[in-house]
Parts: structure tokens; C-alpha cells; sequence
């Protein structure tokens, strides 16, 4: 579990009490291993041959999570939310964009396949993934916050606004 960013879920609007929705503070959790994330044997050996072949770089399925950049794809997991990882962050996606599991030709995936950030540099940047439809980006981080959908485009408008994105 994580702490509340904005720790004051009951909110005043015109003499109306509402339920404001909040931004989260969340302790980094690796899941890719675990059998209840996909619910199957053969998704858990799929991440552990990813393992075997990321196994020296920094981020990987033994300490890594998966984001997309589909809210709809997202959405099959709960509510969609923008993730924003926090202190220590490194990324790994498929330079041919796409999701990590299951994937066609699983079998054949070797390191190439794979852009590291901070060590692929010049073949392409997290910006390119962040902008391709529908890609997985498998990410470590020490904690993240984790903004509603519904509150993204503020966000993003506020950090503008502040000469910080």
C-alpha cells in the first residue's frame, strides 16, 4: 500500500460534499514472477526466459513492473492511472514497440530485442516508447505515484505551466 498525495478525500465544492479522486503515493511492487499475476504456468516461465536474458541489466522481471500506454489495455487490470516513478527508475521495452506477454515468437526473444534505458542510448528513447500505441514498458523504480486517467491532462497542464515538462 502506499500514502495519499492529497490526503483530503472528502472536498467542499459550493456547500456540495464530494469525493475527490486522489493521486497515490505506492511502494514499488515486481510481479512479473508471481503466479497470480497472469495466473499462468506458462506466463511465469515466459518472464523467468526474460529473466535469464536481462539478467545483468538493471531493470528486469525479478525487480520490474509493467506499464502500457494504452488506457485500454490498462484498464483490463483496474482503473486506468498514469504512472510516474519515482527515485531510482530504469525501463526496458521491445524496440518493435508491442506487449511483453504473450508475445509472438517468445521463443526467439534474445538481449537485441530489447532497449535498456541509460545503455541503448542512440537506438531509440523512452520518449519514442511512451509515444507508440499500445507499448509495454517494463519499469523499476524504489516507489511511484499513480495519477488517476481522469486527472492526467491537469497534470500535465500544471507541470507545463511550471517550465517542468
Amino acid at each position: 500500500g502506499g500514502g495519499d498525495v492529497n490526503a483530503n478525500a472528502n472536498v467542499n465544492v459550493n456547500g456540495k460534499s464530494t469525493t475527490r479522486t486522489r493521486i497515490r503515493s505506492e511502494k514499488f511492487n515486481a510481479d512479473l514472477l508471481d503466479l497470480d499475476t497472469y495466473g499462468t504456468k506458462e506466463a511465469v516461465e515466459y518472464f523467468q526466459s526474460v529473466e535469464s536474458i536481462l539478467g545483468k541489466e538493471v531493470v528486469k522481471p525479478s525487480n520490474g513492473h509493467l506499464m502500457t500506454t494504452s488506457a485500454k489495455d490498462a484498464s483490463k487490470w483496474g482503473t486506468a492511472a498514469s504512472i510516474w516513478p519515482i527515485k531510482g527508475a530504469h525501463y526496458a521495452w521491445f524496440q518493435d514497440g508491442g506487449i511483453f506477454y504473450p508475445r509472438d515468437n517468445a521463443s526467439n526473444i534474445v538481449r537485441e530485442d530489447f532497449i535498456i534505458d541509460g545503455k541503448d542510448c542512440g537506438r531509440e528513447s523512452l520518449e519514442d516508447a511512451l509515444r507508440t500505441k499500445g507499448c509495454e514498458v517494463m519499469v523499476t523504480a524504489d516507489n511511484f505515484l499513480v495519477v488517476p486517467a481522469s486527472l492526467d491532462e491537469e497534470l500535465r497542464d500544471a507541470l507545463r505551466s511550471s517550465f517542468l515538462v
